[in-house]
């Protein structure tokens, strides 16, 4: 089973450089979706990271395959860090002012 990566450039030479073959570089939002699709048909495939930047532009198209068993989705920070989630944001208004958020 394989690894593959869908990411910025700069993460995609970084983990080329580390080994991973099998790791594209896309510019654009359309190009993500059809290598997405086209990765989760390769049965060699069993792992896609994706970096988080582009996760949150393709929600959509990778909720279809969360619940699936293969291949397995892993989202990573790329050069930029961690998106900040709600539960951060939540987390650091506690520990900033001293006030839980409960939100809905």
């Amino acid at each position: 089973m394989k690894v593959a990566l869908i990411g910025d450039y700069e993460t995609v030479i970084g983990f080329k450089l580390a080994g991973l073959s099998r790791a594209y570089a896309i510019e654009n939002e359309a190009e993500a979706e059809k290598l997405m699709r086209k990765l989760s048909r390769d049965p060699e495939i069993a792992i896609i990271i994706v970096t988080e930047a582009i996760a949150s532009k393709i929600r959509g198209v990778l909720r279809e395959f969360y619940e699936k068993t293969r291949p397995v989705i892993v989202e990573i920070p790329d050069k930029r860090g961690p998106i900040p989630t709600l539960e951060f944001v939540k987390d650091l208004v506690r520990r900033t002012v001293g006030v839980e958020i409960i939100l809905g």
